[in-house]
């Protein structure tokens, strides 16, 4: 082993020997070779987030947004997971329908309402990433004497409209609404909620009794977002992506369009004074209350427990009330007339939606309930 170790050693002092003695001095430096051609300067990084991120415009939309009740996000946490609710409760849910073409999608597939259920987000990384999925008429849910009609909302309308509508009433059949059931106190025969579409067009209401003669609606011809997201610019938190509209923010917007020579949409509206007061608003509400309180008198309407529950939020979970959460007959005709009101009073408009057909649909549930 010593030996080896030996010969290990003079080895290597050689071979360091031979590599010194390989090494010289330091020839001349040659010609510097030509330049290579320039390659092109690629994208920046963000350039098509720039698009949208930090454009001043687009932040004020996400910072309205946050605002609107589509942001805060109850309506899809209440309804995440469901295939059945979830062409309107979840904002993948709405894409996905509109992409097949159906009125419900067919997985649960889940997320929240944001900006990519409405626009194609994130496709292009440009300006078309701001186009709206659906733009075209639509099939109403709930339409009894057409169910197959394709309605228009004029273009941007209709994604409004894709939702914001009467959920199909299934026992409207020949036997009319005369059998109620429920597990608890009530039963959700109904329209549901924000049935705004129904209320525009006047298709799909369960009227008692004798229809009423339809009048024009004047604000049939406008899309919902003529005032929906009209931009109040002395309230930016009502209309724009907020979507609420209050009388006072629409009387500002027209009082606007009068002063610019542009008030082409709210022709009908030329008193900014007059319609900041909301005088038939405030009359169509008052007549709504007396008819709830009747109802409730009749032992027709149930209300839930109001613990911790806006007026808002009560109104929206009123229905048919079943005494004991038993099964029992109810006519047809009191069964719609509370159909009718929740109609009213779940649309929440007070009449602004249907200016002439709500009024007149109030005035006869008064005569019928003796108020």
């Amino acid at each position: 082993m010593k030996n080896l170790k030996s010969l290990l050693m003079s080895l290597l002092a050689v071979a360091v020997l031979a590599l010194t003695a390989c090494t010289g001095p330091e020839g001349p430096a040659g010609k510097d070779g030509t330049n290579g051609t320039s390659g092109k300067d690629g994208a920046a990084g963000t350039a098509g987030c720039i698009t949208c991120h930090g454009n001043e415009d687009v932040d004020m939309k996400i910072g309205q947004y946050e605002m609107s009740m589509h942001g805060e996000g109850a309506v899809w946490i209440e309804e995440a997971g469901r295939a059945a609710c979830g062409a309107c409760h979840q904002g993948a849910g709405f894409a996905e329908a509109v992409a097949l073409g159906t009125l419900d999608p067919k997985s649960s597939i889940t997320g929240p309402i944001d900006c990519k259920t409405c626009h194609t987000i994130h496709t292009k990384y440009d300006n078309t990433d701001f186009a709206l999925r659906l733009t075209s008429a639509i099939q109403l849910r709930e339409n009894d004497a057409n169910p197959a009609e394709k309605v228009d909302f004029k273009g941007a309308g209709n994604t409004c409209a894709r939702c914001h509508q009467a959920r199909i009433i299934n026992r409207n059949n020949a036997a009319g609404f005369d059998t109620i059931s429920g597990t608890t106190g009530y039963t959700r025969l109904g329209p549901h909620y924000g049935m705004a579409a129904n209320i525009v067009t006047w298709k799909g209401i369960q009227e008692f009794g004798a229809a009423l003669p339809e009048q024009i609606n004047p604000h049939a011809s406008i899309s919902c977002v003529t005032c929906h997201m009209g931009l109040d610019t002395a309230n930016l938190a009502s209309g724009g992506h907020t979507f609420k509209m209050t009388t006072a923010s629409l009387a500002n917007m027209i009082a606007k369009n009068i002063k610019d020579g542009k008030n082409t949409g709210c022709v009908c509206h030329n008193d900014p004074v007059a319609l900041a007061k909301g005088t038939l608003g405030k009359a169509v509400a008052a007549d709504i209350a007396l008819i709830r309180a009747k109802l409730i008198e009749k032992n027709f309407l149930y209300i839930p427990d109001p613990t911790g529950l806006t007026t808002a939020q009560i109104i929206l979970g009123e229905y048919i009330k079943v005494p004991d959460g038993k099964k029992f007959a109810m006519p047809k005709d009191d069964a719609s007339m509370v159909m009718d009101y929740q109609f009213v009073s779940k649309d929440r408009s007070n009449g602004a939606h249907n200016p002439k057909m709500v009024p007149a649909l109030v005035a006869k549930l008064k005569t019928a309930l003796g108020i």
